[in-house]
C-alpha cells in the first residue's frame, strides 16, 4: 500500500500514480467540516494491517488542485461536494463511488472488496491473453508452414 497526499502543485503526481495500481481516492478541502471530521479514520488507513500488504494507492487530493489534474476523475470530483471518495481502476478510469460511513472499518472493507474484484478481473484478463497468445502462435506456425509450401 502506498499513501499519497496531493497538495496544490502536485496534480501531475496524481495523473501518474493512478495508472500504477488501483487507488482509493478522497477529494477534500481543509475548510470542510465533514472532511475534518473523517480525517482521523482516514489517517488510520495508513497503518491498517489488512491493507499494508495490498497493491493499492490510498490518495487524498486537496480539491484546490482539481483543475491541474488531467484525469477524468478530477472532472467528476469537480461536480461533487467534498469529501468525495471513490475507487480508481489501475487504468486511471473511475471505479465505484464510496458512499459508506466514514469509519476506518467501513472504508477498509470497501477497499478490500474492490481490490479483490480488481484482482479477479486481472486474472480473468490474463487467462484470455494466454489463450489468445496460444492461438496466435498456432496461426503463426500454420502461416510459416504454408509459406514454406508456397515457396516450393
Amino acid at each position: 500500500m502506498k499513501f499519497i497526499s496531493i497538495q496544490p502543485g502536485d496534480g501531475n503526481i496524481f495523473d501518474k500514480v493512478i495508472t500504477e495500481r488501483p487507488s482509493f481516492v478522497k477529494f477534500y478541502h481543509p475548510m470542510c467540516a465533514h472532511c475534518n471530521y473523517m480525517q482521523e479514520a482516514w489517517n488510520k488507513l495508513k497503518t491498517n494491517h489488512k491493507l499494508l500488504s495490498k497493491d493499492i494507492n490510498i490518495i487524498e487530493v486537496h480539491s484546490g488542485e482539481n483543475s491541474n489534474i488531467k484525469s477524468s476523475v478530477a472532472r467528476i470530483a469537480e461536480n461533487q461536494g467534498v469529501p468525495f471518495i471513490l475507487m480508481v481502476n489501475k487504468n486511471g478510469k473511475p471505479g465505484e463511488k464510496y458512499s459508506g460511513d466514514r469509519s476506518e472499518d467501513s472504508m477498509t472493507e470497501f477497499i478490500l472488496r474492490n481490490v479483490k474484484k480488481h484482482t479477479k478481473n486481472v486474472k480473468k484478463h490474463t487467462k484470455k491473453v494466454k489463450k489468445h497468445t496460444k492461438k496466435v502462435k498456432k496461426h503463426t506456425k500454420n502461416v510459416k508452414k504454408h509459406t514454406k509450401n508456397v515457396k516450393r
